[in-house]
């Protein structure tokens, strides 16, 4: 028999607060277990996740998390549940690429095909932008102007969007290097470069997905199937295996 626990609403804020860093206890010890708290920091806006971590972390520079992101950091930029960017601690990077891979391949491929391109077309200039990455980092202008220069590849748009299904695919990765908080400069690197202690992409999908939502469980709960199909985009499909793994065996 199951019994249903019901906690007031403002006990419910109280507690999520608290596991972000909010509550009267210490919160998370820095930039890493923060972003595991938070199921990945928001970072579709420029200032968002600095203003996360100056909210949440008492000695909080700006530089910190440029360092953070640089190849020797701790986080790596994904863009992953809904589509939108998020920084990852390194060892849980994978499982928001691996688990949302098919939405972020599905939309690009959609795009492509209103520029008459195809999936062999986005493979082809991909690995064409690897290529280009394989000798180091490229601001974006310089890598579309490397790329330019193949004979195969005249059109732009075929060249931006081969540079983002490698992003998407998780064979190369983007950072700013601006110095300023309101200005984006973004390079691209091989993210074996960028990241050499990074694995973008496990072989389990299901498996990436149980854990993708067990940290936004850890973040958030507690919270409805609804909740997760909408934080994470995924399908009911996809979201009920998952699920079933997490449930404890009767």
């Amino acid at each position: 028999m199951h019994s249903t626990l019901t906690l007031p609403a403002a006990a419910e804020r109280a507690a999520i607060a608290s596991r972000h860093g909010w509550g009267p206890q210490p919160g998370p010890a820095g930039l890493a277990a923060l972003a595991t708290a938070q199921a990945g920091l928001h970072a579709a806006r420029l200032l968002t996740p600095y203003a996360s971590a100056h909210t949440r972390l008492p000695e909080f520079r700006a530089d910190d998390l440029r360092h953070a992101l640089s190849p020797h950091g701790t986080l790596v930029k994904v863009r992953c549940v809904r589509r939108t960017l998020h920084l990852w601690p390194h060892e849980h990077a994978a499982d928001a690429h691996t688990a949302t891979l098919r939405l972020r391949l599905g939309a690009t491929l959609a795009t492509a095909r209103r520029h008459g391109l195809n999936r062999n077309d986005l493979e082809t200039t991909g690995n064409q932008c690897q290529e280009a990455l394989a000798g180091g980092p490229l601001a974006y202008r310089d890598l579309q102007d490397r790329m330019l220069k193949a004979p195969s590849l005249p059109a732009v748009a075929a060249v931006r969007l081969g540079i983002k299904w490698a992003w998407e695919s998780g064979r190369i990765t983007c950072r700013n290097t601006s110095p300023s908080l309101h200005r984006e400069q973004r390079e691209f690197a091989l993210i074996e470069h960028a990241h050499p202690a990074t694995r973008h992409t496990h072989p389990d999908v299901t498996a990436a997905t149980t854990r993708l939502i067990r940290h936004y469980l850890h973040a958030y709960a507690p919270a409805s199937t609804a909740d997760l199909l909408w934080w994470t985009g995924l399908s009911q499909a996809e979201i009920t295996p998952a699920l079933a793994r997490l449930r404890p065996a009767p």
